[in-house]
């Protein structure tokens, strides 16, 4: 169901970065590894590449792992002829541009080399979104996996909502409010 809602493509500039959420196991039934007793040790990931088009154009895709071929199958398709990649030092995103058949810019920003490159290419507002989503996140006290893209979708929903009526949200799930008003 979230998913019908994202873009199918971009154009102009676009932010990427992968957010990374410990995985928790709620409601599974079988942990593929032992319970823990105390303390800590290596807690499994669940990746989330999010991609921003400026003007408030989000996209996310939950992948199993943070692979160059599972961060190429979320990305190319969203991907036009002339826009702008902008994507921190990851190197899969580099491979990725040049393997691809359309005319496209690709800024890497290097967080050593400073954090805007030609005084317009950033990736602060993703990664501002991220911090905020997480911020939000937390109160759930970590969320299954299998519905990471929902509460990404109902933040998204949200947020922009949120610069409108008060309790238009409620109104929205009442019915008390067409699509179209």
């Amino acid at each position: 169901m979230p998913d019908k809602n994202q873009p199918s493509s971009f154009t102009g500039i676009i932010e990427a970065d992968e957010a990374f959420l410990p995985e928790p196991f709620k409601g599974k039934r079988k942990m593929p590894r032992a319970s823990r007793k105390r303390g800590g040790g290596k807690v499994p990931l669940v990746p989330v590449l999010i991609s921003y088009q400026r003007g408030d154009k989000f996209t996310y895709k939950v992948m199993d792992r943070n692979t160059k071929e599972n961060i190429s199958r979320a990305i190319t398709p969203l991907l036009s002829e002339g826009c702008c990649l902008c994507t921190d030092g990851n190197l899969s995103y580099k491979s990725i541009v040049e393997k691809l058949d359309i005319n496209l810019d690709h800024k890497r920003i290097i967080a050593s080399d400073g954090r805007i490159v030609e005084g317009i290419y950033h990736i602060q507002h993703v990664n501002g979104f991220i911090s905020l989503w997480k911020e939000w996140l937390d109160r759930f006290r970590g969320v299954g996996t299998v519905y990471v893209k929902h509460y990404l979708a109902w933040y998204i929903w949200m947020r922009d909502k949120s610069y409108g009526e008060e309790n238009l949200w409620l109104k929205e799930a009442t019915g008390q409010l067409t699509p179209f008003e």
